[in-house]
């Protein structure tokens, strides 16, 4: 697990583990106490009021009525990838990984050829003629569909309001739904 070191954080790999239920165990790869002080990481105020604070704060010498946190966000990008991949490196089993790489990339070459011959066929210029788009949003479109496996460009809800092109759409507002 990955998280900031203060007395919440501490309780979320106990909470996971009880909520889900699928887990015997969890690994917990930082932030630890030690890291804390390696890497000579600067503390913010904790959360005042929680009940967990008084034990942390005894089980490692902290000042009871100062309440203080350390974010794992403080440490350099390029330590936190290296520290999380390091600790992952152990469970990757590397022959399926090699087999999803060569997976992806064939996926990505036949939606490339499916992408040339869409355009060539004057799929993007159709787009354009029907919707009013401009090119660059049409093309979008029409990669977001090919992406999804689907024949048609894309179709469009318009609210009353507006209408904007997207691949995806979760909101209300109104978005291109490929």
């Amino acid at each position: 697990m990955v998280g900031d070191f203060e007395c919440s954080g501490e309780d979320i790999e106990r909470d996971w583990v009880a909520r889900t239920g699928c887990w015997s165990r969890t690994d917990w790869v930082l932030l630890t106490y030690e890291q804390v002080r390696a890497y000579e990481l600067p503390a913010t105020e904790g959360k005042s009021g929680d009940p967990r604070w008084p034990a942390f704060a005894d089980r490692y010498g902290f000042d009871p009525r100062r309440p203080v946190q350390w974010e794992v966000e403080a440490l350099e990008p390029a330590e936190l990838q290296r520290l999380v991949l390091t600790a992952v490196d152990p469970y990757i089993d590397r022959y399926v990984l090699a087999w999803q790489v060569a997976r992806e990339e064939g996926q990505r070459r036949a939606l490339a050829a499916f992408l040339d011959g869409w355009d060539a066929a004057g799929g993007g210029s159709t787009v354009v003629a029907l919707y009013g788009l401009p090119q660059d949003q049409a093309a979008a479109g029409a990669r977001c569909s090919a992406a999804r496996g689907e024949r048609r460009p894309f179709s469009t809800r318009r609210s009353s309001s507006q209408s904007t092109l997207g691949c995806a759409s979760t909101s209300a507002s109104t978005k291109a739904v490929v």
